[in-house]
């Protein structure tokens, strides 16, 4: 059995940021972003990922079906090879979409084609998240 993983996003500069940790989304979750992916008023989503996300082939599909329609550049920051094979695979499919490790956060960001400003905004909404998460999965202290 998958553990369940922390699974957030929110829309700054005209791009969804995803923000996702090791584990399985649960669907009901995964396709409230996925409405929002369809009717927010974009330019590009980001998904950023710690450790291997695992999404179901449904998830995969529902998320590449919606880039591909709307025609959004898409940016994955990952530390996981598999989520790296994961969007060349998607890459194939004709969704604009490229991966990037977390070094290169602020590139990925710049590859969806945003603003300076609006990059520097998306950047810290990013940190903001991945910081509220990976404290989410912290063990409590114990005394």
């Amino acid at each position: 059995m998958s553990t369940r993983a922390v699974h957030t996003w929110e829309c700054v500069g005209g791009v969804l940021i995803a923000f996702s940790t090791a584990g399985r989304i649960d669907d009901a979750l995964w396709d409230a972003m996925i409405e929002d992916l369809k009717s927010k008023p974009l330019v590009g989503y980001l998904g950023c990922t710690v450790g291997a996300t695992d999404t179901t082939s449904s998830q995969r599909k529902k998320a590449t079906d919606t880039l591909k329609k709307r025609s959004l550049p898409c940016s994955i920051v990952t530390d996981n090879r598999f989520v790296v094979g994961v969007v060349t695979m998607v890459s194939w499919l004709s969704v604009n979409i490229k991966a990037h490790d977390w070094l290169h956060a602020m590139d990925a960001i710049r590859w969806i084609g945003v603003n300076d400003v609006d990059a520097q905004k998306i950047f810290e909404a990013l940190m903001r998240m991945r910081y509220a998460a990976m404290s989410d999965l912290a063990p409590a202290e114990t005394g």
